[in-house]
Order: structure tokens, then sequence, then C-alpha cells
């Protein structure tokens, strides 16, 4: 009678009795049940397992208990279901023999279901820990609390820990605990909801910030009951809310940073350059000859100040940017301390100041006295200017362990200490007075600092008000012996050595007049003569056509520029090829083979010209030049210029009309030819040619080869360079 699946089985295990509910549950009738044992009875199993039905009631009977079983079956129509049997054993007594009771009932539903819950959970907790949230809830009676998983990971806790109030409260950081046991209090009492932001502290150490919000739950008769709510870790937002925040300080830094560098810029060119204006403007108006020393030198002095305030405004943009590159050369760190303060003692002198010097050498090292020199001479600048009576000094002190100490101290105006530390950021001085004292971009200490972290070294300032300063470098490096060299040659020429026999021939090329002016009046005042060329094109023109002894190149010009120009010259025929170049461009001159190859470089040199670099440059080169005879394999012979005239007719109105097929074919003839009959010159030659092709448009191309035809007849006489001269 009852509504359950229940079965009873004898001590063998066959069925006896059952319910309707257990015939319609395991699809089998009454009468096809009796007698059968439960295997047979039961729908097959889905999946074969180690153990067989019959084995739960062996089971039960050692057990003399109850034994549960749940296994997924197969209807006999194929549908798949859930089926949990309890086996119940019943031992014989009273005069009954013993058996089995049977509890069956189909799960599936149920199964499901929970399937589906734990699934839900299971997005609930992952959506929880992406979004960093989590919820909780507290049961004031017993003040236990319960966490998903999303609190346990925001808290670092292990989710198998059990937590209490004292746990989740002390995990805040120690400034926040009261106002939160205040808005629990407060909650509670007024029944109402409520949200704070605090610190936590996880058991790693690490800091959470975390957003809280709860509300109050009641019971039957209105009391609170427990608390509930969220809790969202905004850690991450956090700290990209402060990154953003920096970047936006940052932004305004630079923004006014920039500002600050047009202000000073703009005073620091604007000053010397009104004073080179009025002295041209004087001359112009007929000064008196006795005011021409005087004029000349006021320019000089003023183009000095500007150019030092553009170097310092490269400098610093290059060493921000990280493009500049260190020299590591064996010098005397004494020597060049030396050197460094003779340039200051003119200047030391005019003030009436002391230049003191505690330097004792030889101090043998390898690094770059160049940028050393530089930073010292900062230093030196910077006392002197600041300093209206009494002495400056310069020292060197050996620490150990290759660490140089140098320091520049003065009895100047010092500085006070609120604005010591800034004194090595860019465009900085110690107030605004002194931009208008003493001039100056207020980069200087800046390049300092950079160029000391570079070297791996440190810079800094101690200083008293009204006292003095001293400005340290502290750098580490490596030690070596210096030998012992003869005194410099103090009767070394002035002037360029002559070539066979005349003045050496110098070609200026470079788009900008003034420049070609300097260069040419620095070259003739050590001896040379010059012609120029105001681009790329119109140097390789004259190269083709007159002869030369060197080459002093700018790289920024118009048509052709100055790499392009430079790999021609070096495809040109022996011995034009190796004519001596000099790179020049209007920055330092580490910088000045900007965009020119340097490996196919002379020497590099940097604007305006120094003549004394110029001609210790170009001495040797003119030196090699004159002495060696660059010779080629054989002069250009009459059948070879004959085919190259072939070539050049035909190419020229092929560039012209923009057909660049019989041009190529051509150019492959003249390069065959002079394979075949192994004609160094004509191959020589045939490179040049296809690497204008290969350089230039076909304009410039045409332009360039009618120049050529000038080279045919100087190939024809193998001259050397300038040494046979100009030919017309």
């Amino acid at each position: 009678m009852t509504h359950q699946a229940l079965l009873l089985l004898d001590e063998a295990g066959c069925v006896l009795q059952g319910s309707q509910a257990a015939w319609t549950l395991i699809g089998v009738t009454e009468a096809n049940a009796r007698g059968r044992h439960l295997v047979d009875v039961l729908p097959r199993r889905d999946a074969e397992s180690a153990s067989d039905d019959g084995e739960w009631l062996d089971a039960a009977r050692r057990q003399a208990g109850v034994v549960s079983d749940r296994r997924l079956r197969r209807h006999r129509d194929g549908r798949r279901f859930w089926l949990d049997m309890r086996v119940e054993y019943l031992p014989p007594g009273g005069g009954s023999a013993g058996g089995f009771a049977i509890t069956l009932a189909d799960v599936t539903d149920r199964l499901e279901a929970e399937e589906q819950l734990q699934g839900s959970l299971r997005m609930l907790h992952d959506a929880e820990q992406t979004a960093g949230l989590g919820h909780w809830r507290m049961d004031l009676s017993s003040e236990t609390i319960t966490w998903s998983p999303g609190v346990y990971h925001i808290h670092g806790f292990d989710p198998q820990q059990e937590v209490d109030l004292q746990d989740a409260i002390g995990s805040y950081i120690a400034e926040d605990r009261p106002h939160i046991e205040q808005l629990i209090a407060d909650a509670i009492a007024r029944q109402q909801g409520f949200a704070f932001r605090a610190s936590l502290r996880r058991p790693d150490g690490t800091l959470r910030m975390v957003d809280v919000k709860g509300s109050v739950e009641t019971d039957d008769e209105g009391r609170a009951a427990a608390l509930f709510g969220v809790i969202h870790d905004r850690t991450a937002e956090n700290l990209a809310t402060r990154q953003l925040i920096a970047a936006r300080d940052e932004a305004v830094r630079a923004a006014e940073a920039n500002m600050m560098l047009l202000a000073t810029m703009s005073h620091e060119i604007r000053t010397p350059l009104s004073g080179i204006i009025g002295m041209i403007d004087a001359q112009l108006a007929g000064d008196r000859d006795e005011d021409r020393e005087q004029s000349l030198r006021a320019m000089q002095a003023a183009s000095r100040s500007l150019m030092v305030s553009l170097n310092d405004v490269l400098d610093h943009a290059k060493m921000e940017s990280g493009h500049f590159e260190l020299d590591s050369t064996a010098f005397d760190m004494a020597e060049v301390l030396h050197a460094t303060a003779d340039l200051f003692q003119a200047s030391a002198q005019d003030k009436r100041l002391v230049l003191e010097r505690e330097v004792h050498g030889p101090i043998g090292v390898i690094g770059d006295p160049a940028r050393l020199q530089q930073i010292v001479s900062n230093y030196l600048s910077n006392a002197i200017k600041f300093t209206a009576r009494g002495s400056v000094r310069l020292s060197v002190r050996e620490e150990g362990d290759d660490r140089l100490l140098i320091e520049v101290t003065d009895t100047g105006i010092g500085v006070a200490p609120s604005v010591q530390e800034a004194l090595f950021t860019p465009f900085h001085q110690a107030d605004r007075s002194i931009a208008g004292r003493f001039g100056g971009t207020g980069l200087g200490l800046s390049i300092c600092r950079l160029l000391a972290e570079a070297m791996g070294g440190t810079v800094g300032v101690e200083s008293r008000v009204g006292v003095g300063s001293r400005f340290w470098l502290r750098v580490t490096l490596p030690r070596t012996r210096i030998s012992q060299q003869a005194q410099s040659d103090l009767s070394r020429a002035e002037v360029l050595p002559r070539v066979a026999g005349r003045a050496p021939h110098v070609l200026v090329v470079d788009d900008t007049e003034t420049n070609r002016l300097i260069a040419e009046g620095c070259l003739r005042a050590i001896g040379a003569t010059c012609e120029e060329a105001g681009s790329g094109l119109e140097a390789l023109e004259k190269l083709c056509v007159s002869s030369f002894d060197a080459v002093l190149l700018d790289n920024a010009m118009p048509l052709v520029d100055g790499a392009t120009c430079l790999r021609l010259i070096r495809q040109l025929p022996t011995p034009f090829a190796e004519i001596p170049v000099l790179g020049y461009s209007a920055g330092r001159e580490a910088d000045n083979a900007t965009g020119l190859d340097a490996s196919i470089l002379d020497g590099t040199l940097g604007k305006p010209l120094d003549r004394d670099r110029l001609l210790d440059l170009l001495a040797p080169l003119l030196e090699r030049w004159a002495r060696d005879p660059c010779s080629a394999d054989a002069p250009l012979s009459p059948e070879a210029a004959a085919a190259a005239e072939r070539c050049l007719d035909t190419l020229i109105p092929a560039l012209e009309a923009e057909e660049t097929a019989p041009a190529h074919r051509a150019l492959a003839a003249l390069r065959g030819q002079g394979q075949s009959s192994h004609d160094g010159a004509l191959q020589q030659l045939a490179a040049f040619v296809e690497g204008c092709l290969a350089e230039l448009d076909a304009a410039l191309a045409q332009a360039l080869l009618t120049a050529v035809r000038q080279l045919l007849a100087r190939l024809q006489g193998q001259e050397g360079g300038a040494r046979g001269g100009d030919v017309a």
C-alpha cells in the first residue's frame, strides 16, 4: 500500500514482494519480477563498474545494516536516470526466514538541480573573484560569520579556515578599526544599512583597499538578527587612480618645464643676439678703426654665450632620452683638471679671485675626459660667477677602490638648505633673481647629474648662505698607467701641409652661405684654397670636373644630402674615391656623424668650426693624401672611353624620357665590357654610374652624368686627385 518504491527479497536475493511504485520505477510488472534475482530485475547499469548489484546484498548481510548505492542506469526504453538504492538486511528470527528490504528512488531531478545550483555558485564565485567582490553574513546571536570564497580571497585567508568577528575586524589596520566597530554598532541599534572604505592587511603583509556595504536582517519580531552585505576590493582601481594622478602631475610638471624652457631660452638667446645685432649695426654705420676690435670681441663673447645655451639644451635633451654615449680612453685626470682650471684662470683674475688647485698627478684612469671636464667646468664657472671675493679651490682626492672625489669649493654667496636638493634638477636656480642677475639656462647642474649617473657616479653640494659652497663629484674609474711622454712640440706648423708644391684645395659643401663663408675663412687662415658647393649634387659635379685634396661635408642639404653624396664619393673611380672627407654639423663633435656613415668618413667636426681642431684633423689626412699615390690599375684606354661615351649617349636621353629599360641595357653593356676586357678603371666607372642611378632620381642622375663626360677625360690621364691641377 506504500507510495514508496519498496522491494522485499528472500535470503537468496530473489524478489518476494514489491510496491506498485517500485514496479513503475524499474519498469517491470509484479508477475515478471517475482521469484527473479534482484540483478535480473533492476535496470541495467549505464556503465560497467567494479561491483554488481549482488555484491551490495552481500555487503548488507556482512554488515547487518544498511548499504547505499547510487549509480546511473538506463531504462528499457533507453532513458538514462540516477537510481538511489538502500539495501537493509533482515536477519531470520521469530519463525521467519531472513531477507532484504530495498528502498528505491529516482534522484535524477534532484541531482540535476544540485548540479545547476553548484554551477551557479561556481559562476557566482568566479564572477566575485574577477570583480574583486565577496558576500558575507554574520549571525548576531552567535556572532558566527559566513564568507563567500571571494571574501576569503580578498582577506588572503585559507577558505578552510573558520573566522569569527575578531578575525574580521582584526584584518583592518589599527587606524580604521574604531570607526568600523562604531558603524556596526550604530547599524544594529538603528537597524539601518552602513558603508565604509578602509584598508585591510593580509597575512602576507600586503595592503588592500576595500569598500564594504552592509544591511540589517530582522527576525519575525522586528529585532536585528543578522548583518549581511558585500565587500569590494578597490586596490587595483585605487592604484590606477594614483597612477593617473601621478601621470597628470608629471604632465603638468613637463608643461611647466616646457614653459620655463621657452621663457629661459628666449631670454638667453635674445640677449646675446641683441648684442651681436647691435655690434653689426655699429660696424655697418662706420665705427672708427679703434672701435672695431672692441666690437668684434663683444660679438665673439655674445656668440659664445649663445652657443653655450644651445649646447646645454641639446645636451640635456639627448641625455634625458639616453641618446648619447660615453667615451672610454686612457688619460691623466690631473692633466685634465689642470687644463680645465687654466680655462678659468683669466676669469678668476678679472674678479680678483684666487683660483687654488690641490691636484697632484699623474692619475691614470680610463673614462671620458671630455665629459668629466664638462662637469668640472660647470662647477668652476658657477663658483667664479657666484663669488665676489675670496677664493675658488679645485681639488681631487683618491678614496680607494678606484674611486675619486673631485671638489670645487668657493667663498661665494652660498645656497639655502631648502633649495640645495633641487639644484640638480632642470631649469632650477637658487632663486628667481639669479637668472636676472647672473644669466644661465638652469640646465648646467642637471647635465652634471645626468653625466655623473651615466658614469656610475654621484654629485652633490654642501653650502651655507653667505659662507660658500662645496660642489663634488664622486666617480669610480678603472686605473691605468700613464706613460711618460715627451713635451708637446711647440713648433707645430700652424698651416696645412702643401700638396704637390702648392696649397691644398678643399671643397666646402654646405647649403648655408654663412656656414660656407666661415668654413672658407678657417681654411684660408690655415693655408688652404677653397671652392664651395650648396648641395650634394653640386659637390659631385665639381668632383667629377675639378680636382680637390679634401672635402668638408655637411649632411642636411637639399637635392642630394650629405649621406648620399658621401656614398657616391666612395664609389668614384680610383684615386678620386680616396679623397679625405670630413663631416661637420651644428652639434657637439660626438654627434657630427649623425646621418653620415662614420665608417667611410675620415673625421668629424662641429659648428662653429674650431681652427685648431680643423688643422689637427686635416693636416695628417693631407700628408697621407700627398704621400700615397692611390694609383689605379691603368689609365682608361681610348677604347674604354669610347664605350663609356656610347653608354652616356644612351643613358642621358633615356633618363630624360624616363625610359628605364634602355638605360639599364646600356649600363649592363658597359659593365660587361669592363669585365670582359679586365679594365679596372672601366669597371669602377660602371659601378659609379650604377650607384648614381640607384641613389638619385632620373633628373638628378641625368644632370650628374653630364659631368661624368668630363671625368672620362681625366680618367684617360689618370691624374692623382688635385696633384695635376684643375681641369676645365
